[in-house]
């Protein structure tokens, strides 16, 4: 697993970027919930 990744997204300026980042994150996790909750 890499230690970090790097995104290039464009957004509306009325979005932070630390709101970006709380939706990719729900994302991801809603995603591999399944996968994390069986380990």
């Amino acid at each position: 697993m890499p230690d970090h990744i790097h995104l290039f997204i464009s957004a509306l300026p009325r979005y932070s970027p630390s709101q970006l980042v709380n939706v990719i994150i729900r994302y991801y996790w809603a995603q591999n919930r399944s996968k994390i909750s069986s380990v």
